[in-house]
């Protein structure tokens, strides 16, 4: 390195190391050092720093993606149950008779059990098939749309 090469570092480094110096916390006392010691021990300081935010930013990505994995093996099959299920329902909706249930296939009486559409889907259902979600005013909805919310 030349002379000229080594005075522009150090001015670099020296600007560096001013603009670094305000945000280390518990710098140690260097008034007994020369100021280049000085500004090579905040260089290394805040290299330090620098890594240590490194290894963290690598560790929580690290554990982020760890987590994800382990969410994907715990609640990938329960999804993936639903989903059929859910898509078994439909199904067995879109067959659906007048005279039946369109989610358990119960033929209704003349008159009692006579079935009553659901608000949401509209589909014909049985009490066994209605699940009620607000108790206050007797809501109730079909188990597929209740799935479904």
């Amino acid at each position: 390195m030349t002379r000229d090469n080594h005075k522009k570092s150090n001015q670099s480094e020296s600007s560096m190391a001013t603009s670094h110096e305000d945000s280390i916390i518990n710098l140690p006392d260097l008034s007994t050092f020369q100021e280049a010691e000085k500004r090579h021990i905040i260089n290394v300081l805040i290299r330090d720093e620098d890594l240590r935010n490194k290894h963290l930013s690598r560790f929580m990505y690290v554990n982020k993606i760890f987590y994800l994995v382990i969410f994907k093996i715990l609640f990938g099959s329960f999804f993936r149950n639903l989903r059929k299920e859910v898509a078994d329902l439909e199904q067995q909706s879109s067959t659906r008779s007048p005279s039946v249930c369109a989610r358990c296939q119960t033929p209704f009486g003349f008159v009692f059990n006579t079935g009553d559409a659901c608000p949401k889907c509209g589909a014909k259902v049985c009490k066994q098939c209605r699940l009620i979600y607000n108790v206050n005013d007797n809501s109730w909805l079909c188990q597929l749309c209740c799935k479904q919310m």
